[in-house]
C-alpha cells in the first residue's frame, strides 16, 4: 500500500515520513502541483495533505482526485477549519479532516480508517453486478462489527494459556493428557485422531493416555487448538459446515508442514509454531463465521462475494481478534503479516512467516482451495523482504 504525503512544513512532512514508513510505501512531496503529477504516474491508497498551501491547496487537491475519478482517500489537516464553508466542501468531496497539532495516534487511526475505506471500494468496484456489489456490501458491514469489537466471540481461557506455554517449550505430554481427559469432546478426538491416522499400529487404541503418548505433543498441541478455536468461531449450518472443515484441513496440514520444518530452528518451538500456522488465517474463519449467521444459504454469489472480502481483510481482522483474545505477539503478528514481509517484524518472526506461508501454498496444492477468490494468493510468489 503506498501513502503520499503532501506538506510544505519540511518538519510536518519528514514527521509524517517517518510515522508511515515502517508499514508503508511513502512518498513525500512539498506541493500540490507535485502530488498532482505523482497521482497521475501511481495510485496511492491514502492521501495525507495540508490544506493550505502555495499552487494547489488540500481542497483543490480534493478535488481534482474527485474530478478524475481517482480513487484515493483523502486526509487534510490543518490548522483550524474556521471556514465552514471549505469544511464543508471537504466532507462532500469525501475528505477526512484532522486540525494541528495533532497526535501520531490520531494521524495513524484515520489512516487506518481510509485504508479500510480504500479497501472496500476497490472490491465493491471488482463486483461483477448491482447484486454482486450489494452482498459484498453486506459482508464489509459484518466486518466493520467485527472492528469495532462489537459481539467477538470468546475464546476458552485454556487456548490461551496452551499457547503462552508453547512459547516457552513445549508443553510436556503429562500437562496435555490432563487438559485432555478433563474434557470428553477433546478426549473422543484424540481416540477418533490415533486411530484415523493409523498412528495406534494394527490394534485400536481405546486408552486415552496410550493415544496421547502415541500422538506426541506438537499434535496435541494443535488438537487441543483446533477444538477451543472451533468451539468459538465454527458454525455447523448446512453448506457452510463444509466450508469451514474445508478450512480447517488446510490450515492443520499448513500447521503440521510448518512445525517439521521448524524442528531445525533454534528458536521457536515446533509447537509454537504449529499454533501459529494453525492460526494464521483466524481472519477467514471469523469472515465466515459471521457470514453464516448472516446468510443462511451458501449460493455461489454469496460465497463469492465472502471471499472477496476474505482476500483484503482476512490479516487485519486476525490479527484484531487475536490480539482481542489476548494470544501472544508472535501469533497475532504473523496472522496480521503473513502475506508479505513488515519492518515490524523480527528477523525470527520473518522466517516462522515465510515458513507458514509456504507451507500453506503447499497445503492449499494438496487440498485445493475452499474460497475461490483466494487462489491467486495461494499462487503468488513471496515477496522479497
Amino acid at each position: 500500500m503506498k501513502i503520499l504525503c503532501v506538506e510544505d512544513d519540511v518538519f510536518v512532512r519528514m514527521m509524517l515520513q517517518r510515522t508511515f514508513q515502517s508499514q508503508f510505501e511513502v512518498i513525500a512531496v512539498s506541493s500540490g502541483s507535485a502530488a498532482v503529477e505523482e497521482l497521475r504516474s501511481q495510485e496511492f491508497a491514502v492521501c495525507v495533505t495540508d490544506l493550505n498551501m502555495p499552487g494547489f491547496s488540500g481542497l483543490e487537491l480534493a478535488q481534482f482526485m474527485r474530478d478524475q475519478g481517482i480513487p484515493t482517500q483523502v486526509i487534510v489537516v490543518s490548522g483550524g477549519f474556521a471556514d465552514r464553508a471549505v469544511a464543508s466542501e471537504l466532507r462532500r468531496l469525501g475528505a477526512r479532516c484532522l486540525s494541528k497539532p495533532f497526535r501520531t495516534g490520531e494521524i495513524r487511526e484515520l489512516v487506518r480508517a481510509s485504508l479500510d475505506a480504500y479497501k472496500a471500494r476497490q472490491v465493491v468496484a471488482e463486483a461483477g453486478n448491482a447484486d454482486d456489489a450489494e452482498l459484498v456490501r453486506q459482508v464489509q458491514t459484518l466486518t466493520q462489527q467485527i472492528r469495532s469489537g462489537r459481539d467477538l466471540p470468546s475464546i476458552d481461557t485454556r487456548a490461551v494459556d496452551l499457547v503462552q506455554r508453547c512459547g516457552v517449550r513445549t508443553p510436556e505430554i503429562e500437562e496435555l493428557i490432563e487438559i485432555i481427559v478433563g474434557d470428553p469432546a477433546l478426549t473422543v478426538q484424540a481416540l477418533q485422531l490415533i486411530n484415523t491416522a493409523g498412528l495406534g499400529g494394527a490394534r485400536r487404541v481405546t486408552d486415552v493416555k496410550e493415544a496421547c503418548n502415541r500422538l506426541g505433543a506438537v499434535r496435541l498441541v494443535g488438537l487441543v487448538q483446533e477444538l477451543l478455536v472451533k468451539r468459538a468461531i465454527c458454525v455447523d449450518r448446512g453448506e457452510w459446515a463444509g466450508v469451514f472443515e474445508d478450512m480447517w484441513k488446510v490450515g492443520r496440514l499448513t500447521a503440521e508442514k510448518a512445525s517439521v520444518a521448524a524442528e531445525s530452528f533454534s528458536d521457536p518451538s515446533p509447537s509454537e509454531v504449529y499454533v501459529a500456522a494453525l492460526l494464521h488465517n483466524v481472519g477467514e474463519l471469523l469472515i465466515c463465521y459471521d457470514a453464516a449467521i448472516q446468510f443462511e444459504k451458501l449460493t455461489p454469489q454469496v460465497l463469492d462475494a465472502v471471499s472477496r472480502i476474505v482476500a483484503s481483510e482476512h490479516e487485519d481482522i486476525g490479527e484484531r481478534v487475536l490480539r482481542a483474545w489476548h494470544m501472544p505477539r508472535a501469533v497475532w503478528t504473523v496472522a496480521g503479516e503473513h502475506h508479505g514481509p513488515s519492518n515490524r517484524v523480527a528477523p525470527l518472526l520473518e522466517q516462522r512467516r515465510r515458513v507458514i506461508l509456504q507451507s500453506w501454498s503447499e497445503a492449499v496444492a494438496e487440498c485445493g482451495m475452499y474460497l475461490p477468490r483466494l487462489a491467486v494468493l495461494a499462487q503468488e510468489p513471496e515477496p522479497e523482504a
